[in-house]
């Protein structure tokens, strides 16, 4: 496969071809001398069919409560909370509960290997500050953990 006539997307497994210049995926960032500030965050790059947007709305109602979706919303710069493990890839760095990929995304972290009660601590209480609905109750359908409310 060529691209822009000068590149060649090797498939897995096929014999590589002669090259002049090699540049393994993870150090791209470093032959692009990107930085932290120069990361592109264009979003949304990705738009819903208003059409389709207005049907699901007419599907879901009037609004009353929160509502929580879990496809695409970086790509659609919606908020959004990304549970990470302690020790992430390299997308979502070290240090940070931001990021430059999806500028509306909140990261919560493991504090240590393993510990996901502490990451589904935080998004309990950053689902808190979002309010509660027309009934004043913030979670239906009972699935907060009683330890949480």
């Amino acid at each position: 496969m060529n691209g822009a006539g000068w590149i060649t997307l090797v498939p897995e497994g096929a014999a590589v071809p002669d090259f002049d210049l090699h540049c393994p995926l993870m150090s791209l960032p470093l032959a692009f001398k990107l930085t932290r500030a120069s990361l592109p965050a264009a979003v949304p790059y990705l738009a819903t069919d208003a059409a389709k947007q207005q049907s699901w709305q007419q599907r879901l109602g009037t609004k009353a409560r929160p509502r929580i979706g879990l496809v695409l919303a970086g790509a659609l710069a919606k908020p959004l909370y990304l549970l990470l493990p302690f020790l992430p890839d390299y997308r979502w760095h070290l240090d940070s509960s931001d990021t430059p990929w999806y500028p509306a995304a909140t990261l919560l972290r493991q504090a240590a290997y393993g510990d996901w009660q502490s990451v589904i601590a935080q998004l309990i209480a950053k689902l808190k500050s979002i309010g509660p609905d027309s009934n004043g109750a913030i979670f239906s359908n009972g699935w907060l953990p009683a330890s949480a409310g």
